[in-house]
Formats: structure tokens, C-alpha cells, sequence
């Protein structure tokens, strides 16, 4: 068909349309009723409107006439011929839609879009405008604008839309952008903001200025759902793989705070009143200590439910710094000691562990689902340094303790398992530099083209959002400066999975073979996602503990689904039956490494949601049920899942299970009985009714 821009005179052509234009003509003068209803709504002067179309047509004809004698007018970036601008109002569409289609309220876009065409023509405007109206009236335009826009777009290799009209130059210079960036951009696009982007070639700057405005928030935003080690090393080269790690050297911090999961238990009763309170509530105690944090120079590196776990690199002080955060968060928490909410006070307390060395940074996953992971033996060492401090202490390992016990500013006295408690710290002499995150802004660079920082800014997002939890991203497209705060009680299976040989392997192998730590730990971290998200779950993260380290999968969060623990069984199963494959590798390098696995599964309400601040902030549950699986993994043996009885009770029509009786377990005033899965049932029981009964039904021998 043809299109509005032209190199050469088109004469010959233009004497061939003549006759097509007298035969959309006769085509009207037919359909005259049609077009008095559609433009007047009143049916009565259907003839007067039929001689109207026909004297338009006649109009446009002899323009279409005239105008493709005339000689092209030059305009930037190519030339346009005069006598073709009426034929794509009324050949093209008109072709492809009927007269009855006609919108009177939509005349208005074909007025507009001609009248910006026209004005690229010196001289022929008022000649342009006057055929194009005479054309608009057989014009079949649809009652919706966007089919009417889809409509002249496949008819024409121009673009109409909200940002006006726009011609392809026959010869185009270099384009700002390319097809391939422009498919690159719809993941993160609002849908009305993509419907209204032109074709590549037709793009200007003020395209790339508004596109790239919104791509920077979305950054900004993802940026604060990392951790800032994570971003720098992603971003730092162009080049950086997708899998591997390195040695981070200085202090970890991890603290835990007691108390939030039975003021969430008691909140949960009130429903979506008490899910606000308590996301309130838990903002409000993250943003304080995490304002500490990078205050004093420090990364969050992970949320674990209440608990936080920080990084302070040697760079800014490592374990003075460390301990200078500590010592203010729990002078922080004097604002949380006694928690007001409408079911009462609640108290809180927090303890730290301390301990500082090389730890192993991993980058792991696939190209949509990417996971941080931080291992060795500083990381298990911190876990046990929290792990056997009281609340309101500050507990830190001897490595910590000598490389802070010349500091005046520092007192200590031995602890508990040959750690120290620190009893004062006062102000330190020169204290390190806040640390900030990586912005969008970062990315520009002095010299750029427009283009060049929408296409860096877009590689950031490919890279940092297989890090974010899934889901996320759909939610902070449509307006990405609308923090999620939003948070629920729901109910979730929770999946804790320990996981031993990482720490050994970090050590056998060393800072020589960085990339071979980090491709186990991906085959490892791929196998699991596969098994879990085979079942509708999502790993949630890879956390550490005082042995080895700990795998934790939802399900139910943020999906839900009926069968959600029976989801997670299974799955738990196939983890297990994957695990003697990952270790046993024949030839690998890794041989052996990683050495069990044990599982606990519990399922009950939880509360779920976006925590943190707006410099930070995570996705995580927390509650009675999280600890408890928690604890079942740590009360498994080697290769067992241990499930707790509302678990056993809902899977138990589908697996053999066996009693393994009640177990003591940290936090719980009594024993609580617990369940292993001996195999699954040859023939799965009914889901419903009472286990055993039969009853047939009687009566109804008559009935056929």
C-alpha cells in the first residue's frame, strides 16, 4: 500500500488512484445510511449525507489529482509528495473497515494528525487539510482510538499517537535506538506507556528522556531490594559473568530481635488491621537500625524474618566499625522496649554476634531467578556468636575481640563458649564515612548520548532484577516511586533446608579457585530452585547458620495454593533424592563437597510481607511456623525431613508417615511431636471424610 513519504514524483500513480478513489465512491454512495448514522445519529437525511460523501470523494479525487502532478517538496529527512497524503485516509483504511464503522467523536484525530502531516508541506497546507476533511467523511474510523492507531500503523510505515503524528524519513539518519532496545524495554514499561512508544525509527530525544526517566526510578527501586556489595559487582564491568564470587574481607553482624513473633501471633487476630500494625511496627524498628547501619559504613547483606545480617569491610573500619553499629542499635532499641498496639504492650529485645574474617560472596542462579549467597566458616562463626548470646548482649568472637582490645573506647569481659561481652564502647576517634547506594545517576557518564544511558541503565535492570523475588517486578513497573509497604497473615508452608560442605569446600579450595566455589554452590542453589519451583515455590533465600548453611522455600507466599503443604512434601522429597547427585559428581572438581542435607517442613499463619525502609528492604515472613521449621531442621538427622503434625495431617493421605515422637525444641515450653516421610502411598487415600468409613448408598436401587 502506499505510504506518505516518497522520493520521486509518483504521476503515473497517482492517475492509477484516481479510479480507485471513484470506486470507494460508488462503495459509499451505497452505504450513505450507514454513514449519516454513525456521523449524525439521525437517520432521516441519509440522502443528503450520501450526496456529501460523494462530493467529498469527487473533492479528494481531483486533489489526489492535481496534487500528484505537482512537484515533492523537500522536508528534513527525506521528500513528500503532496497527492499521496489523502490515499492513507482513504485508500488504506478504508479498505479495511466499512462506512457503518464511522465514529464522529474520533474525527477529531484523523483532523489533527493530517493537519501535522500538512505542516511539514510548505505552501500546500490549506490544499492538504481541505482534501483530508473531505476524506475524514468516508473515512472509516473506529469508535476505539487505539484499533483505529493499530489500523494506520499496519497501513502505513508512520506512527500516530498521543505524542502526535510523525513521518518515517525516507532516508533515515542514525537512529536513536534500535528494535531490538525497543523489545528490550517492555518488561519494564507500564502497558500504556509502551502502547504509546513509535516504531525505533521514529523515536526522538524527548522519547529516550521520558523512557529513561522511568527506567531510573525502577532502578533506584530495585537497587534497595539488593544488597550494596551485590550491586557494585554486578555493575562494575560490562563483562562480569553470570556465576561466581569472591573473598569479601571484614566483620559480619547479626542481630535478632525477640518479641515480634508473639506480637504478630496476637495481632494476627484482628486481621487486615492487625497485618498494617504490625508492618508499621516492623518498618519502623528496620528503618531505625538500618539507619544505624549505614551510618557507620555498613551493608545489609540479608533480612531473616526479625533478624539482620550486616557487612563492614576492612575498607571502613570492619570490626571497630562493626562494633560501633552494634553498640547504637542497641541504644536504638530503647524506642521498642515496651511496643504500643490496640491489643497492648509488647516487649522487645535484640542481641548481636559478632565475628570478623574472609567470607565467600556468591553470585548464583539462572538468567530469571539469581540468589546472593555468603558462606565459610566467618559466616558460621557469626550465627554461633548470636546464637549463644542472651537478649539485650552484644556478644563477639576472639577474632573480633583482638583486633578492638587496645582501643580505649572499648571494655569487654569473657562470655559465654569463649566469646566476649562487650559492656562499653564509647565514641570513636574518627568515625568512617555513611555508606550510600548506587543510583541510576551513577550510571551516566560525561559525553553520553541519550541513548547510550538508557541502554547502560537497561543492562543494570537485566542484571539486578533475576535478584528480586518474584512477582516483585510486575508490581513496581506501573508506578515504581510507590514503595511496597503492604503486608498480610497468611497461611504459608514453610521449608527450611541445612545444607553441610560449602564451608568446607570454601576452605580446601581458597582464594586460587574463586570460580569453582562459586559454580558448586550454582549447581547446587539451580537443582533446588528447580525442585522447589516445580511445585509452586519460591526460595526465598540462602541464609547462614551456625552449621553450614540454611535454604528457605514458600509456599503459599506470595501464591497460594490449596495443597500447598502436600506442594511442599514433595518437593522436600525430590531435594533430598537431587542431593546424592550433587555430592557424588564423577570427575568433577568438586567432587564430594557438599556432605547432607536434613529438612523441616511446618505449615501455619504467617506474616508476610515488604519490609525494611526506603534505602533497604526485602521480602519476608515471619511468625510462630517460620521458627518451627526452623527448629525441625535442626532437630532432623542427615538426610531426614522431619514435618510437624499439621503437615503430617494433611499429607498423610498421600505418604507413609511414621510418629517419631515428641522432640524439645528452643522456644517451645513443651515437646512437640513431630513426623517423618517413610515413602508415598501405592494408592493415595481419600482427602475428605473419616479415614476407614465406608458408607454406600442406600435407596436407590430403583433409580436408573
Amino acid at each position: 500500500m502506499p505510504a506518505l513519504h516518497v522520493q520521486h514524483p509518483l504521476t503515473l500513480l497517482g492517475l492509477v488512484l484516481v479510479p480507485v478513489a471513484y470506486l470507494l465512491w460508488a462503495r459509499a454512495s451505497r452505504r450513505a445510511a450507514g454513514v449519516e448514522r454513525a456521523l449524525t445519529g439521525a437517520p432521516g437525511a441519509a440522502a443528503q449525507r450520501g450526496n456529501t460523501a460523494r462530493g467529498a470523494l469527487r473533492l479528494g479525487a481531483l486533489a489526489l489529482l492535481v496534487l500528484a502532478l505537482a512537484s515533492p517538496v523537500a522536508f528534513p529527512g527525506g521528500t513528500l509528495s503532496p497527492g499521496l497524503v489523502p490515499v492513507v485516509f482513504v485508500l488504506d483504511v478504508s479498505a479495511s473497515m466499512g462506512a457503518d464503522d464511522l465514529a464522529p467523536d474520533r474525527l477529531t484525530v484523523a483532523r489533527e494528525a493530517v493537519e501535522q502531516v500538512a505542516a511539514l508541506v510548505p505552501g500546500a497546507r490549506t490544499a492538504l487539510v481541505a482534501a483530508a476533511q473531505d476524506a475524514v467523511v468516508v473515512c472509516p474510523l473506529t469508535a476505539d482510538r487505539d484499533a483505529f492507531l493499530t489500523l494506520l500503523r499496519r497501513a502505513s510505515t508512520d506512527w500516530t499517537g498521543t505524542q502526535g503524528t510523525r513521518l518515517a524519513p525516507a532516508t533515515a539518519p542514525g537512529a536513536l535506538i534500535t528494535g531490538a532496545d525497543l523489545a528490550r524495554l517492555k518488561p519494564y514499561l507500564p502497558p500504556r506507556q509502551l502502547d504509546d512508544l513509535p516504531p525505533a525509527p521514529l523515536w526522538r530525544k524527548d522519547d529516550l528522556v521520558r523512557t529513561h526517566d522511568h527506567l531510573a526510578r525502577l532502578l533506584d527501586v530495585v537497587i534497595t531490594y539488593l544488597p550494596r556489595q551485590l550491586v557494585q559487582a554486578e555493575l562494575a564491568l560490562a563483562d562480569v559473568p553470570p556465576v561466581g564470587g569472591a573473598f569479601l574481607d571484614g566483620a559480619l553482624l547479626f542481630a535478632d530481635i525477640s518479641g515480634f513473633t508473639a506480637m504478630s501471633e496476637r495481632l494476627s487476630t484482628l486481621g487486615q488491621e492487625g497485618a498494617e500494625q504490625i508492618t508499621a511496627l516492623v518498618n519502623r524498628y528496620f528503618g531505625a537500625m538500618l539507619d544505624v547501619l549505614f551510618a557507620h559504613g555498613g551493608d545489609l547483606f540479608k533480612f531473616g524474618g526479625d533478624a539482620l545480617l550486616a557487612f563492614f569491610p576492612d575498607q571502613v573500619g570492619g570490626s571497630a566499625s562493626a562494633l560501633q553499629a552494634a553498640w547504637a542499635m542497641q541504644e536504638a532499641m530503647a524506642a521498642f522496649h515496651q511496643v504500643e498496639t490496640s491489643l497492648g504492650t509488647f516487649p522487645l529485645q535484640m542481641k548481636i554476634g559478632l565475628h570478623a574474617g574472609p567470607i565467600f560472596a556468591a553470585r548464583v542462579g539462572s538468567a530469571d531467578e539469581r540468589e546472593f549467597i555468603v558462606t565459610g566458616p566467618a559466616v558460621n562463626a557469626t550465627a554461633r556468636a548470636e546464637e549463644v548470646a542472651s537478649a539485650g548482649q552484644i556478644l563477639v568472637s576472639p577474632t573480633v575481640y583482638a583486633q578492638v582490645q587496645d582501643r580505649d573506647w572499648v571494655a569487654a569481659v569473657e562470655g559465654p563458649a569463649g566469646h566476649y561481652l562487650v559492656e562499653r564502647v564509647g565514641t570513636r576517634p574518627s568515625p568512617v564515612p555513611p555508606s550510600a547506594p548506587l543510583r541510576a545517576a551513577d550510571l551516566c557518564r560525561p559525553g553520553d548520548e541519550p541513548g547510550d544511558t538508557l541502554r547502560r541503565t537497561l543492562d543494570a535492570l537485566e542484571r539486578l532484577v533475576p535478584y528480586l523475588p518474584p512477582g516483585l517486578l510486575r508490581r513496581l513497573v506501573p508506578d515504581p516511586g510507590r514503595h511496597e509497604t503492604s503486608g498480610e497473615h497468611r497461611l504459608v508452608a514453610v521449608l527450611f533446608a541445612n545444607f553441610l560442605g560449602a564451608s568446607e569446600l570454601v576452605t580446601r579450595l581458597g582464594r586460587d579457585r574463586t570460580d569453582e566455589i562459586a559454580q558448586a554452590l550454582n549447581r547446587y542453589f539451580v537443582t533446588m530452585h528447580q525442585a522447589v519451583s516445580r511445585y509452586g515455590g519460591v526460595v526465598n533465600k540462602v541464609d547462614l547458620y551456625d552449621q553450614g548453611d540454611k535454604l528457605m522455600a514458600l509456599f503459599g507466599a506470595p501464591v497460594a495454593h490449596e495443597d500447598d503443604a502436600e506442594r511442599a512434601v514433595r518437593a522436600a522429597l525430590e531435594m533430598q533424592a537431587a542431593v546424592e547427585g550433587i555430592g557424588e559428581r564423577p570427575g568433577s572438581l568438586k567432587e564430594g563437597w557438599l556432605l547432607s542435607q536434613r529438612i523441616g517442613v511446618s505449615t501455619g499463619m504467617v506474616f508476610a510481607g515488604h519490609v525494611g525502609a526506603a534505602t533497604r528492604r526485602e521480602y519476608t515472613v515471619m511468625g510462630d511456623e517460620v521458627n518451627l521449621a526452623a527448629r525441625l531442621m535442626s532437630a532432623a538427622a542427615e538426610g531426614e525431613i522431619l514435618l510437624a503434625s499439621y503437615v503430617q495431617r494433611k499429607v498423610s493421605p498421600f505418604f507413609e508417615v511414621a510418629d517419631r515422637g515428641e522432640v524439645s525444641l528452643k522456644g517451645k515450653s513443651k515437646p512437640v511431636p513431630t513426623y517423618t516421610i517413610v515413602g508415598r502411598r501405592a494408592q493415595p487415600e481419600p482427602v475428605r471424610g473419616i479415614r476407614g468409613l465406608r458408607s454406600p448408598l442406600v435407596g436407590r436401587a430403583g433409580n436408573t
